[in-house]
């Protein structure tokens, strides 16, 4: 059956693979069911090369679309990741400015007392606890952090 339509298509009937049912999926179906995701895998009858001039057209339009749209997805993460770490500085700021009020507020045997109860430690902790996250958010393709004096979109 192949031999009868691969002169249609022009090509050589041993050219052409078998097709199996992962393989039959539009190429924005593969974007809306992974719009979440990352990692968005085309069926191979995409990436495949030339079937006709009037097909390679429309597929080139096509997987322009995708990539513009995966390319906007990875501008929102990037901007997601700088607004952590904005929400980040501004909360360890509210603690610094509420560590000194308490400061102005208690004695020194008050101080003592709950010394592992203060905003000082919780601070500290939570710096801690935050540097491994910020790493993360700096490192790697498309990786982004506030401390860069220009900021460069992926």
């Amino acid at each position: 059956m192949v031999e009868k339509y691969a002169g249609d298509v022009g090509c050589v009937a041993s050219e052409l693979q078998k097709l199996s049912p992962g393989d039959i999926r539009g190429i924005e179906q593969d974007a809306l069911n992974n719009e979440q995701e990352m990692d968005v895998r085309l069926s191979r009858i995409w990436c495949a090369t030339g079937v006709n001039d009037k097909d390679d057209e429309a597929i080139h339009d096509s997987l322009r679309i995708v990539w513009y749209k995966a390319s906007a997805r990875a501008h929102q993460w990037q901007e997601e990741c700088l607004l952590i770490q904005e929400e980040m500085q501004w909360s360890l700021a509210t603690f610094e400015k509420q560590v000194v009020e308490w400061e102005n507020c208690t004695t020194n045997s008050l101080r003592a007392q709950f010394r592992d109860m203060t905003l000082e430690v919780i601070e500290g902790q939570t710096v801690s606890k935050w540097a491994s996250i910020l790493d993360k958010l700096s490192m790697g393709p498309g990786g982004i952090s506030l401390d860069e004096l220009e900021y460069v979109l992926a």
